[in-house]
């Protein structure tokens, strides 16, 4: 597929939202932020950048990227007991054959957790891991369904994984592949072992740098972003297709630098229709970075479109994360910079008579957990949560896991 060579701020209705959507109406007329957990370090994790996932029961899981029994990092639970959630750390990497400093979003699927470290594995295989944690009773074991070769099989993982309906896993690698620039892989399973096919190998005319995950569209194309590299090196959205019995990958848009944004690091977000919702972290009109969205136009083409651009001099800025969808259109989101006190903020975006209309929600600080990097996740009763990657209250400095409230 191709783009509809359009760079302009985008008018319309925004249609509901199916990948990272809310299932219902978000209304924040005034809405309070609780600080969920502040990380402490050793023997706590320390440095949450991804996000959270959220279960059916409300239980949140995510991940450290250092901290744990042996500060290489950890997977975390947030479990709700009452008005509280208790925290338990519910796996330590060793640094060993399990990998080291886990990165991406957790996928919760089946009953297990799935997730990447982007070091360690073997003498061999000392690029990352692929690896699953299996409920046992009141904790889960951990075994590694794949390490990566720092060859042409791909190293560094920097997200996660998402699985299909026959529990194959699709995900991407930061560096190597053929020209050290990254590729998109699958795992198919056969029985309880993982192969690996390599879907895509980049080479830095056709994208670098690529540290998001995949979606998935609605008749099961995999869609993603890279970074850096395109032909003008500011970064692509991609889609790889599945054609017979192989895979296609193309560019569906190329990342001018300027008013349309550059450097976009978070997955996308699809809605029913097949659009494509994403931020870039830098450029845009403003020159803090954008949201953009990209519309099906008919015969494989896009049309680009500039949501919001983010001021650096005014109000939040360098959005890092991706965007959640509610059904009514409304988008929400985190940025890393500015805002009232310079750390960051939370977001909204509200259709508006053909436009939208930005609102900030809250303002981080030093003792909420500053410079929030990730995604926001919606639970089952309604509220939003996130994870500020630095500081906390008093002397825990390692980050933190919040609640946004309506």
């Amino acid at each position: 597929m191709k783009v509809a060579p359009v760079i302009a701020l985008l008018l319309g209705t925004m249609a509901a939202a199916s990948a990272h959507r809310i299932s219902a109406q978000h209304t924040f007329s005034d809405p309070s932020l609780n600080v969920l957990h502040t990380f402490a370090g050793r023997p706590d994790g320390y440095q949450p950048d991804e996000g959270v996932s959220a279960s059916k029961d409300g239980t949140l899981f995510g991940v450290t990227a250092w901290g744990g029994a042996n500060n290489l990092g950890a997977v975390y639970s947030l479990t709700p007991s009452g008005s509280t959630y208790k925290e338990t750390i519910i796996y330590s990497f060793q640094g060993g054959t399990d990998g080291v400093r886990p990165s991406g979003r957790l996928l919760l699927h089946k009953g297990s957790i799935f997730g990447t470290t982007q070091s360690g594995g073997s003498p061999r295989h000392p690029c990352g891991t692929v690896y699953k944690l299996s409920p046992q009773g009141s904790t889960y074991i951990e075994s590694v369904i794949f390490r990566f070769d720092c060859g042409t099989g791909g190293g560094t993982p920097a997200s996660g994984v998402i699985a299909d309906s026959s529990g194959n896993l699709y995900g991407t690698t930061s560096l190597a592949g053929s020209d050290d620039q990254g590729i998109v892989f699958e795992l198919t399973r056969d029985g309880t072992e993982y192969h690996e096919h390599v879907l895509h190998d980049f080479q830095l005319g056709d994208g670098s740098d690529v540290v998001a995950g995949l979606v998935f569209g609605p008749t099961g194309t995999l869609y993603g972003t890279a970074a850096g590299g395109g032909a003008l090196g500011n970064g692509i959205v991609f889609e790889i297709a599945h054609i017979g019995a192989s895979y296609k990958e193309q560019t569906i848009y190329t990342f001018h630098g300027a008013a349309d944004g550059a450097n976009p690091t978070a997955s996308l977000t699809v809605d029913p229709s097949g659009a494509l919702y994403g931020t870039t972290s830098n450029a845009g009109p403003g020159n803090g970075g954008t949201i953009f969205k990209l519309t099906p136009a008919g015969s494989g083409t896009f049309t680009y479109g500039v949501v919001h651009s983010f001021v650096r001099s005014i109000g939040p800025y360098t959005p890092q994360g991706g965007v959640l969808l509610d059904k009514a259109g409304n988008v929400f989101g985190t940025a890393s910079d500015g805002g009232r006190f310079g750390f960051g903020a939370a977001y909204e975006l509200s259709p508006s008579a053909g436009a939208y209309r930005f609102r900030t929600l809250y303002d981080f600080g030093n003792s909420d957990g500053r410079s929030p990097t990730g995604s926001l996740v919606a639970g089952p009763a309604g509220a939003l949560f996130g994870t500020g990657s630095g500081l906390g209250a008093g002397s825990q400095t390692g980050g933190t896991v919040f609640e946004l409230m309506p």
